[in-house]
């Protein structure tokens, strides 16, 4: 019986040892070749493994992406992820970051600090309605600008009635001059300009068969810039007087002295043929209040008191002090410089 137990184990122990047994039991990557050919290639476990086979030992191994491209969930180089916002920048909807400034602070007292001044880089404001008009009547206007000052001369047609609101006529020219007359008459004035206000003097001398008037006053304008055309109105007032009689009795003319005050209302249409000159046409209306201080008869000549004593009334009428009150209206053409 002991010999049948060592004959078995010496069979087991060639068997295991054989390099038939060998090749016969581990058939793996290290059995040579088949002559006349080249050894397969190991093999790869299928990864993801077919459905309803276990994954390989150790799991699949991650996916590797192509050259250039980013892993799977990640985004292309240079780019943020989906809702990052960028260092220094607010969310939508939330108040950003404080700016800072390299303006120091401004100047503090008493608890109170000064604004800051402003920043160069701030962008102006869209302009609103009323510089959007400021805007459109420039690029209407004739480009004339600004005049601060006014120079002009004028002439023309003028009716001149002094006892126009005084029915007893000797009472003023103690019937030695003539009462109305027409003529014409040249005048000027000058003066400041604000906008369009204008503010100066003017004077005028009417030239008529048996005298000259004259006038001299201020006045105040309004004008109406409207392009090239400019209406303008005026109101003056001043000193008037008759002057360079000639009548019946020389002497006796010279000897009478009728002055007052004058009221003018005028209304002018200039129209600018450069910017700083215009001709103009209008008309104006004057309220003309004289007196006649009355002469002492005997200042006069004895060929003069002569000549009076055929004529008593009339002595009596000139001894005394008279006075009326008359207009005179005018058409006028006018030129004049802006400045």
């Amino acid at each position: 019986m002991r010999l049948t137990v060592t004959l078995a184990g010496t069979c087991a122990v060639w068997l295991l040892t054989s390099p038939a047994t060998a090749q016969w039991t581990m058939p793996s990557s290290t059995a040579s070749p088949p002559p006349g050919g080249t050894a397969p290639p190991p093999a790869v476990p299928l990864c993801p493994p077919p459905p309803g086979q276990p994954p390989p030992p150790g799991g699949c191994p991650a996916a590797q992406p192509p050259p250039g491209q980013p892993p799977p969930g990640q985004p292309p180089p240079g780019q943020l992820p989906p809702g990052q916002v960028p260092p220094g920048q607010a969310s939508p909807g939330q108040p950003g970051p404080p700016v800072q400034s390299n303006v120091p602070p401004g100047p503090s007292a008493g608890g109170l600090t000064a604004p800051p001044p402003m920043d160069p880089g701030q962008t102006q404001r869209p302009p609103g309605q009323t510089e959007q008009a400021l805007d459109d009547a420039k690029e209407e206007d004739s480009e004339r600008g600004l005049s601060w000052f006014y120079i002009d001369v004028e002439g023309g047609f003028q009716h001149v009635g002094l006892q126009t609101f005084e029915v007893e006529e000797e009472t003023l020219t103690a019937g030695f001059v003539e009462s109305s007359a027409s003529g014409g008459y040249v005048g000027g004035g000058l003066g400041l300009r604000l906008v369009i206000v204008t503010l100066g003097p003017r004077f005028r001398v009417g030239f008529f068969d048996n005298w000259q008037l004259f006038s001299i006053g201020g006045e105040v304008g309004l004008r109406i810039p409207l392009g090239s055309v400019e209406p303008a109105f005026s109101i003056g007032a001043g000193y008037s007087a008759l002057g360079s009689f000639s009548g019946v009795v020389q002497g006796v003319n010279d000897s009478i002295n009728i002055s007052g005050f004058d009221i003018r209302v005028a209304g002018m249409l200039d129209f600018f043929v450069t910017p700083v000159f215009s001709i103009g046409a209008g008309a104006s209306w004057e309220f003309l209040g004289l007196t006649r201080p009355g002469v002492d008869i005997s200042s006069l000549s004895t060929q003069e008191q002569q000549d009076l004593e055929a004529d008593e009334a009339r002595q009596k009428v000139l001894e005394a002090e008279g006075s009326g009150y008359g207009s005179a209206v005018s058409i006028t053409g006018r030129l004049g410089l802006h400045f």
